[in-house]
Order: C-alpha cells, then structure tokens, then sequence
C-alpha cells in the first residue's frame, strides 16, 4: 500500500461480521492495493479478523464493546490515512462494482 492512498474505506461491523467475506470479495482489496480498508468492530464480532483476506491495505481497529456503528466509523475516520474517505456497514453488502463507480468520482 502506498504511504498516502488516496482513498480510505471504513467498514463499521456491528453484529454483521458474517457479511464480510461477501463484503470483502466485492472490495477486491488485493486488487485495489492503492485503497486502505479499515474494518471496525467491537469485541460481540470476535471472528471479524479471521474473515478478512489477509493483505498490507486490510486493517481492523477493534472498539468498545458497546460502541455503534456512528463510533465505529469514527474511530476509522480517525485512523484513515487516505485523502478521502467512504464509510460502510457490515450490514449491507455492496454491489460489485460499488468501488470502481466511486473511485471514477472526480474527487
């Protein structure tokens, strides 16, 4: 991953890590090594690390137990790393080509 990507993508999962394989086959992260992921969750998705592909540009930031999604995004906001930042939910999974359309986005 490059020090500065352009672009961070914050996944807040909150009771919804079993969407994340999908999730993550859809963001291609090892096809998009110029992206960080920030995946944010508490400690009620104990797994959300072991559901993830395992690339440089795949983070996880884990938060307060009782945290929601707003204080997971946060958190990830806090932590992106990249000129602009999309957030996301576990909850929704999103289309498959939901990264390229934002990423021709004249940012």
């Amino acid at each position: 991953m490059n020090a500065s990507p352009r672009l961070s993508v914050v996944i807040a999962v909150q009771h919804a890590q079993d969407n994340l394989p999908v999730i993550m086959e859809h963001l291609s992260p090892l096809r998009h090594a110029d992206v960080e992921f920030l995946v944010c969750h508490t400690q009620a998705d104990p797994n959300t690390s072991t559901l993830l592909p395992k690339a440089t540009n795949v983070r996880t930031l884990c938060g307060d137990r009782d945290n929601l999604i707003p204080h997971l995004w946060r958190d990830g906001i806090i932590a992106a790393q990249g000129t602009y930042v999309a957030t996301l939910t576990a909850h929704c999974v999103p289309a498959p080509d939901w990264l390229t359309c934002l990423r021709r986005l004249d940012f």
